[in-house]
């Protein structure tokens, strides 16, 4: 990083921004892309289950749709839990405890004898199920450029329907030749995917920055930058121009927040001033009038329709 920047969370986020895509990124991307891979193949697997434990152990019709569904509130459950606690103690050890859970609980379902152990034991990996997916979706959207994320992540995001196929398949062959227990084991996979974690994902820099935690998020980027570079053989991007002046802003003091709005209308005493042609707002116009409200205001603080004046300055203007 230049030394004309100071450490702060603007030039962490800008020296993450400046990384091309590498084979580092392809890498954190297949790990964590192997995760929810099998997140959805376990998701299915007591589909392709269900048919050999129902005449085996006796299981009435009426108790067929909890074995399907606990898992279901297992997940809810599990995204909220893991998503509290990936901002509290990161995204790489909740990802990595999320993929822990769900794998073992997966295993432990290859070993139960009646309805009711696997009725449990599915509700618990079904929160590990469930917060696997949006802390690992996190933690790629805060490794990847904000240029062309959209496509990457749709790509890893495709992986999930890639799983369900795969759970179908493995399903039809598996379970006839060597049993339903069979699809509870092959998704334990993940469990070794969790020794990985720690070694090729390393922390978010953008969650350290935020934390204030800038001394390790700065030591984590520079082990990424060296890697990407190939220990300098391949020079990395200057750190963008427009970054040079919200650097210097120390973090946790006040902001620059932009919310663009597609409304005809807005409500609020905000201390703003409107600039806007009459043509805009004419009666029949086909198309909605785009709004930039520039806010600057405290970090923590938030915008809402009934701030008194004063609170902070607004600008809005429409286009003519």
């Amino acid at each position: 990083m230049p030394s004309a920047l100071p450490l702060t969370e603007q030039t962490i986020a800008a020296r993450l921004e400046r990384l091309p895509n590498s084979r580092w990124h392809v890498t954190v991307t297949i790990i964590l892309g192997v995760a929810i891979f099998f997140d959805s193949f376990d998701s299915l697997a007591i589909a392709y289950v269900l048919p050999a434990i129902v005449p085996a152990w006796h299981i009435p019709p009426s108790s067929i749709g909890g074995l399907i569904s606990v898992a279901n509130f297992g997940q809810a459950l599990g995204a909220l839990t893991f998503g509290w606690a990936a901002e509290r103690i990161g995204r790489v050890a909740t990802a990595r405890l999320a993929i822990a859970l769900f794998a073992v609980m997966s295993l432990a379902c290859a070993f139960t004898q009646n309805y009711e152990q696997l009725f449990v034991l599915r509700f618990l990996e079904g929160i590990g199920l469930g917060g696997e997916i949006p802390v690992a979706s996190t933690y790629i959207s805060e490794i990847l450029r904000a240029e062309r994320r959209g496509g990457r992540f749709l790509a890893y995001q495709m992986i999930f329907p890639v799983g369900l196929l795969a759970s179908g398949i493995v399903g039809a062959v598996v379970v006839p030749k060597f049993g339903w227990q069979w699809m509870f084991i092959i998704g334990a996979v993940p469990a070794f995917i969790a020794l990985f974690l720690q070694r090729y994902c390393p922390e978010s820099p953008r969650w350290l920055a935020s934390k204030g935690r800038l001394t390790e998020a700065d030591a984590i980027l520079s082990d990424i930058e060296r890697i990407v570079s190939r220990n300098g053989k391949k020079p990395l991007p200057p750190v963008p121009a427009s970054f040079h002046r919200s650097a210097i802003r120390p973090a946790g003091r006040s902001c620059s927040k932009v919310v663009t709005c597609r409304a005809l209308s807005w409500s609020g005493s905000c201390g703003r001033r409107r600039t806007s042609s009459p043509t805009a707002w004419r009666a029949g116009s086909r198309r909605s009038t785009a709004r930039s409200i520039t806010c600057r205001c405290n970090k923590r603080s938030t915008i809402r329709s009934r701030d008194p004046p004063g609170a902070c300055s607004a600008r809005r203007s429409a286009p003519s």
